[in-house]
């Protein structure tokens, strides 16, 4: 699990990253109306101005930081970075009495919409502020320009709020091909998604498809064991493909107890169920603690 003060230091040094480099090497913003460029001596007291409010915002000075960031803005509307600095303070921090952050954010990517730092976050906002149909669009834009796990989790998640599981389960196949591989997590994500399908014969069709892409998959056969426990459903099924899984490895005892489990569900399979249980408790694989 990460540590929160160090997620928390480390997301406040990527913003003060974000906001410096945007400062300095940012582009014109591209917008139906080019921004008028500004003369070089309020171009530098822009930047003066921009630049402390950085500082100040840092230094936990958030009313100094405010009022930094709206002159800034005033000598210069069209500054995206500005708006986003503003709004990033304004939200993070629960500064919300006299000005909400998220229009602010909003401005930040109408000025530079192809900036991923600005969507990104704005897709967060968005996220924390319950309005899925404005943070879909937006992760898809970004996941358009390249791939990214914090905005798939996004999406996921989004979905799976929206109860959109089937959407929910196509962005975890997206993860799992671009890391060429399935996770513990991704499967224990799919898996829940499925559990969570109100059309019970559809989610069982398509774990069963998923398990015979590898049904070497330990975690797969172990998911879709609690997934037929919890629906009450093709546990038959299930329950060979553990038989199967115990016959090549006859000393996994989480596969063992999976396929109690699964027994014990089965009225016809009482006697399995006793020789599995007398198996486990007398054998020497389970600490006294897990008998």
């Amino acid at each position: 699990k990460k540590n929160p003060i160090m997620r928390n230091a480390f997301l406040s040094l990527l913003l003060l990253l974000v906001l410096l480099t945007a400062c300095v090497t940012r582009q014109p913003a591209q917008t139906s109306v080019a921004a008028p460029q500004l003369p070089d001596s309020v171009q530098q007291v822009y930047n003066r101005l921009f630049l402390e409010g950085v500082c100040q915002m840092q230094s936990t000075h958030y009313d100094a930081a405010y009022d930094l960031f709206k002159e800034a803005i005033h000598l210069n509307p069209q500054a995206p970075e500005a708006y986003f600095g503003l709004g990033v303070m304004l939200l993070q921090n629960n500064l919300t009495e006299g000005e909400n952050g998220l229009p602010l954010l909003e401005r930040a990517v109408e000025l530079d919409p192809d900036n991923e730092d600005y969507l990104l976050m704005l897709s967060r906002a968005y996220l924390g502020a319950d309005e899925m149909e404005k943070m879909v669009p937006l992760c898809q834009r970004l996941l358009a320009k390249r791939y990214s796990e914090p905005t798939c989790e996004m999406l996921y998640y989004s979905f799976i709020k929206q109860e959109k599981f089937e959407e929910a389960i196509r962005v975890i196949d997206r993860m799992e091909q671009h890391e060429g591989e399935a996770t513990d997590e991704s499967v224990a994500r799919r898996f829940y998604a499925l559990n969570k399908m109100a059309d019970t014969c559809k989610a069982f069709q398509m774990a069963e498809e998923y398990y015979q892409r590898d049904t070497m998959s330990v975690a797969a056969l172990h998911f879709y064991n609690i997934l037929a426990i919890n629906l009450q459903s093709h546990l038959p099924v299930v329950a060979n493909y553990l038989r199967q899984a115990i016959r090549r490895s006859s000393n996994d005892v989480e596969l063992q107890m999976a396929l109690f489990y699964n027994t014990q569900c089965q009225p016809n399979c009482s006697e399995e169920s006793r020789t599995l249980l007398h198996h486990l408790l007398c054998g020497n694989d389970l600490t006294a603690r897990q008998k």
